[in-house]
């Protein structure tokens, strides 16, 4: 869709939406599809209104928003977002942004706003651990939720920004953590890994395209932020041989580090239910 005859279009909506709009909870944009999609769970077509807070999600067609701080963003089909007029909460699919001051998209707990004027920057949510963003013009960032940066795009360039909980273990002077959400093993790499050796951390970072991870791992990530987590100790546990998922094939774990089965060195415990090798 074209975004700037969407605009154009949305504005001349904008005196039926102030009218509708409750004192209480005032509008705080309007969302313009060419197809069905739901707002707040009730089925729309067009356009409709938004309050703070606002759910859309289940789009048939590119769909645009603009708000009324001056933010625009396009959400592709698929997409799922809350909308507030200072953050879009990005549940599920992708968002091309074009901010007014302030403006943030949030998504696995981190944060990608723009550094520069006259920007706009995309967002695709990949899974439950990693984030792809965009700058398509100007200087984007992505911070965790306490504000610690992370990743600085420059324009014209994409990042994957990840966040893996879990117990870290290592193989073969090789550091991996399986993680508690999406069960995914991964390659972890830098300052402060070999110091949280056998604890439960959760670990923000950039994953590393150009560098294949060790063999069984599903990507490695460059540690941005680490913070240790709650609960009992990690141990370690010889022999796991769980299966792990690389793209749309199955490793065995045990290949980790070119470890035999029996080698095969990983953490566990049991404070939060994680069995061996979780």
């Amino acid at each position: 869709m074209n975004s700037k005859v969407v605009f154009g279009y949305a504005a001349m909506l904008w005196i039926g939406v102030a009218a509708a709009s409750d004192i209480s909870n005032p509008a705080i944009g309007l969302v313009v599809s060419p197809g069905d999609f739901q707002i707040d769970g009730s089925r729309a077509r067009g356009n409709g209104s938004l309050m703070s807070g606002t759910t859309v999600d289940d789009l048939k067609s590119p769909t645009h928003v603009s708000l009324t701080n001056r933010t625009r963003f396009d959400l592709a089909p698929e997409a799922q977002g809350q909308i507030f007029s200072d953050r879009l909460v990005l549940k599920k699919g992708r968002a091309q942004v074009w901010p007014a001051d302030g403006f943030a998209v949030e998504a696995n707990g981190l944060r990608m706003d723009s550094l520069a004027a006259a920007s706009n920057f995309r967002v695709w949510r990949l899974d439950e651990m990693t984030i792809s963003v965009t700058a398509v013009s100007g200087m984007a960032a992505a911070q965790t939720a306490a504000g610690a940066p992370v990743a600085q795009i420059p324009e014209g360039q994409t990042r994957e920004v990840s966040v893996v909980s879990g117990c870290l273990g290592e193989a073969r002077s090789h550091f991996l953590i399986r993680d508690q959400i999406t069960k995914m093993l991964v390659e972890v790499k830098g300052p402060d890994i070999a110091s949280h050796l056998n604890r439960r951390v959760k670990i923000t970072g950039v994953v590393d395209t150009a560098t294949p991870p060790v063999a069984g791992a599903t990507r490695l990530i460059r540690e941005a932020v680490l913070t240790d987590l709650p609960g009992e100790a990690c141990r370690p546990v010889a022999g796991w041989v769980k299966p792990v998922a690389i793209g749309t094939g199955v490793a065995a774990a045990a290949a980790v580090g070119g470890l035999a089965a029996g080698q095969v060195i990983f953490t566990g415990g049991g404070a939060a239910g994680i069995s061996p090798g979780q």
